[in-house]
Protein backbone atom coordinates (compact mmCIF):
# COMPACT_ATOMS: atom_id res chain seq x y z
CA UNK A 1 0.00 0.00 0.00
CA UNK A 2 1.48 3.76 -1.08
CA UNK A 3 1.84 6.13 1.78
CA UNK A 4 2.92 9.12 1.24
CA UNK A 5 3.96 10.03 4.57
CA UNK A 6 6.24 7.67 4.38
CA UNK A 7 7.93 8.98 1.30
CA UNK A 8 8.07 12.53 2.59
CA UNK A 9 9.94 11.26 4.94
CA UNK A 10 12.13 9.37 3.45
CA UNK A 11 12.52 12.46 1.01
CA UNK A 12 13.59 14.56 3.91
CA UNK A 13 16.43 12.07 5.59
CA UNK A 14 17.85 11.96 2.38
CA UNK A 15 17.94 15.36 2.31
CA UNK A 16 19.14 15.78 5.72
CA UNK A 17 22.05 13.35 4.61
CA UNK A 18 23.14 15.03 1.84
CA UNK A 19 23.17 18.65 2.76
CA UNK A 20 23.21 18.38 7.04
CA UNK A 21 26.82 18.55 7.58
CA UNK A 22 27.14 21.46 5.07
CA UNK A 23 24.43 23.23 6.97
CA UNK A 24 26.07 22.36 10.37
CA UNK A 25 29.05 24.01 8.99
CA UNK A 26 28.00 27.17 7.66
CA UNK A 27 26.45 27.46 11.32
CA UNK A 28 29.47 27.04 13.32
CA UNK A 29 31.40 29.33 10.98
CA UNK A 30 28.25 31.96 11.81
CA UNK A 31 28.70 31.33 15.54
CA UNK A 32 32.60 32.14 15.26
CA UNK A 33 32.58 35.30 13.23
CA UNK A 34 29.66 36.77 15.57
CA UNK A 35 31.94 36.06 18.30
CA UNK A 36 34.81 37.66 16.87
CA UNK A 37 32.53 41.22 16.19
CA UNK A 38 32.52 40.57 12.51
CA UNK A 39 28.60 41.74 12.19
CA UNK A 40 29.40 44.27 14.66
CA UNK A 41 29.52 47.76 12.86
CA UNK A 42 32.32 49.01 15.20
CA UNK A 43 34.25 46.79 14.62
CA UNK A 44 34.99 47.51 10.83
CA UNK A 45 36.11 50.98 11.60
CA UNK A 46 39.70 51.23 11.33
CA UNK A 47 41.80 51.82 14.53
CA UNK A 48 44.20 53.81 12.73
CA UNK A 49 44.59 57.52 12.08
CA UNK A 50 45.35 59.05 8.58
CA UNK A 51 45.59 62.19 6.60
CA UNK A 52 46.54 65.63 8.06
CA UNK A 53 49.74 65.95 6.58
CA UNK A 54 51.80 67.98 7.30
CA UNK A 55 50.96 66.26 10.66
CA UNK A 56 50.28 62.65 11.88
CA UNK A 57 48.22 62.34 14.43
CA UNK A 58 49.82 59.37 16.17
CA UNK A 59 47.39 58.40 18.67
CA UNK A 60 44.04 59.11 20.06
CA UNK A 61 42.19 58.16 23.08
CA UNK A 62 38.63 58.40 23.78
CA UNK A 63 36.68 57.97 27.04
CA UNK A 64 33.38 59.55 28.83
CA UNK A 65 35.49 62.51 29.50
CA UNK A 66 36.87 64.26 26.36
CA UNK A 67 38.70 62.61 23.23
CA UNK A 68 42.22 63.38 23.14
CA UNK A 69 44.46 62.75 19.99
CA UNK A 70 48.46 63.46 19.87
CA UNK A 71 50.01 65.16 16.70
CA UNK A 72 53.47 64.97 15.55
CA UNK A 73 54.59 67.75 12.94
CA UNK A 74 56.01 66.77 9.68
CA UNK A 75 57.71 69.36 7.47
CA UNK A 76 55.95 72.26 7.00
CA UNK A 77 55.12 73.80 3.61
CA UNK A 78 55.93 76.70 1.30
CA UNK A 79 59.60 76.64 3.76
CA UNK A 80 58.01 77.81 6.96
CA UNK A 81 59.84 76.70 10.03
CA UNK A 82 56.67 77.35 12.53
CA UNK A 83 52.87 77.13 11.93
CA UNK A 84 50.08 78.79 13.89
CA UNK A 85 47.34 76.30 14.91
CA UNK A 86 44.18 78.02 14.60
CA UNK A 87 41.43 75.11 15.22
CA UNK A 88 40.52 71.81 14.56
CA UNK A 89 36.99 71.20 13.15
CA UNK A 90 35.48 67.39 14.05
CA UNK A 91 32.60 66.22 11.98
CA UNK A 92 30.87 62.59 10.80
CA UNK A 93 31.67 60.14 14.46
CA UNK A 94 31.15 56.52 14.53
CA UNK A 95 31.68 54.74 17.77
CA UNK A 96 30.91 58.29 19.81
CA UNK A 97 28.16 58.57 22.41
CA UNK A 98 28.17 62.23 22.11
CA UNK A 99 25.90 64.43 19.23
CA UNK A 100 27.48 67.68 19.49
CA UNK A 101 29.05 66.95 15.83
CA UNK A 102 30.57 68.95 14.21
CA UNK A 103 32.23 70.43 16.68
CA UNK A 104 34.97 72.41 16.13
CA UNK A 105 37.81 73.45 18.48
CA UNK A 106 39.83 76.45 18.84
CA UNK A 107 43.44 76.26 18.78
CA UNK A 108 46.46 78.64 19.80
CA UNK A 109 50.10 77.79 20.14
CA UNK A 110 52.73 77.76 17.67
CA UNK A 111 54.35 74.35 16.41
CA UNK A 112 57.77 73.69 14.78
CA UNK A 113 58.77 70.84 12.43
CA UNK A 114 59.21 67.45 14.36
CA UNK A 115 57.78 68.94 17.32
CA UNK A 116 54.05 67.12 19.06
CA UNK A 117 51.18 68.78 20.43
CA UNK A 118 48.02 66.91 21.54
CA UNK A 119 43.85 68.13 21.21
CA UNK A 120 41.59 67.72 23.69
CA UNK A 121 37.83 68.42 23.28
CA UNK A 122 35.82 70.43 25.45
CA UNK A 123 34.47 68.22 28.33
CA UNK A 124 31.13 66.19 27.53
CA UNK A 125 31.10 67.81 24.24
CA UNK A 126 33.17 64.73 22.73
CA UNK A 127 33.25 61.45 24.49
CA UNK A 128 33.10 57.74 24.43
CA UNK A 129 32.15 55.04 26.55
CA UNK A 130 28.50 55.96 27.82
CA UNK A 131 25.32 55.99 26.73
CA UNK A 132 25.81 51.75 25.36
CA UNK A 133 29.19 52.68 24.09
CA UNK A 134 31.12 49.76 25.24
CA UNK A 135 34.93 50.19 26.04
CA UNK A 136 37.27 48.13 23.45
CA UNK A 137 35.08 49.17 20.57
CA UNK A 138 36.08 51.30 17.76
CA UNK A 139 35.63 55.08 17.19
CA UNK A 140 36.53 57.25 14.24
CA UNK A 141 35.62 61.01 13.55
CA UNK A 142 37.09 63.08 10.23
CA UNK A 143 38.81 66.21 10.93
CA UNK A 144 39.99 69.67 9.27
CA UNK A 145 42.58 71.25 10.81
CA UNK A 146 43.06 74.81 10.17
CA UNK A 147 46.54 76.31 10.72
CA UNK A 148 48.56 78.79 9.41
CA UNK A 149 52.15 80.08 8.05
CA UNK A 150 54.74 82.56 7.87
CA UNK A 151 56.34 82.39 4.26
CA UNK A 152 58.52 84.69 2.90
CA UNK A 153 56.14 85.64 0.67
CA UNK A 154 53.18 86.78 3.73
CA UNK A 155 51.06 84.74 6.15
CA UNK A 156 49.18 81.41 4.72
CA UNK A 157 46.26 79.89 6.04
CA UNK A 158 45.83 76.55 5.04
CA UNK A 159 43.32 72.84 5.92
CA UNK A 160 44.64 69.84 6.66
CA UNK A 161 42.23 66.68 6.64
CA UNK A 162 42.24 63.45 7.63
CA UNK A 163 40.49 60.64 10.19
CA UNK A 164 40.73 60.59 13.63
CA UNK A 165 40.63 56.58 15.05
CA UNK A 166 41.44 54.36 18.03
CA UNK A 167 39.56 52.38 20.81
CA UNK A 168 37.37 53.70 23.18
CA UNK A 169 38.85 53.63 26.56
CA UNK A 170 37.86 53.09 30.01
CA UNK A 171 36.61 55.53 32.04
CA UNK A 172 39.48 58.01 33.55
CA UNK A 173 39.94 61.22 35.13
CA UNK A 174 40.83 64.63 33.16
CA UNK A 175 42.04 67.24 35.13
CA UNK A 176 41.87 70.81 32.86
CA UNK A 177 40.18 73.30 35.21
CA UNK A 178 43.09 76.10 34.85
CA UNK A 179 42.64 79.46 34.33
CA UNK A 180 42.99 80.43 30.56
CA UNK A 181 43.69 76.89 29.40
CA UNK A 182 43.06 76.24 25.89
CA UNK A 183 42.49 73.13 24.01
CA UNK A 184 46.04 72.02 23.21
CA UNK A 185 49.10 70.95 24.49
CA UNK A 186 52.28 72.42 23.02
CA UNK A 187 55.72 70.78 24.84
CA UNK A 188 58.48 73.16 25.50
CA UNK A 189 56.85 76.07 24.77
CA UNK A 190 55.91 79.10 26.93
CA UNK A 191 52.46 79.76 25.18
CA UNK A 192 49.26 78.80 27.46
CA UNK A 193 48.52 75.02 27.82
CA UNK A 194 45.60 72.97 28.76
CA UNK A 195 47.35 70.90 32.27
CA UNK A 196 45.97 67.51 32.18
CA UNK A 197 46.31 64.16 33.80
CA UNK A 198 45.16 61.03 32.53
CA UNK A 199 44.65 58.12 35.39
CA UNK A 200 42.95 54.73 34.91
CA UNK A 201 40.22 53.76 37.34
CA UNK A 202 39.95 50.56 38.69
CA UNK A 203 36.37 48.73 39.41
CA UNK A 204 36.61 46.78 42.01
Amino acid sequence: MYNPLSKKAQSALEYMMTYGWAILIIVIVAVILYSMGIFNPSSSVTATSSGFSPFVASSAICNSLALKIAFIVGGLPNGATTATLNSLTLSSPTGFSSSSFPITIPLNGTVTSGSTFTVVSPLAKVNCYSSGVSSGAHFAVNGNLSYTVYTPAGKVTLFSTGTIAGINSPSQSLVANFTNSSNIQVPGTSSTATIMEWRSCVTP
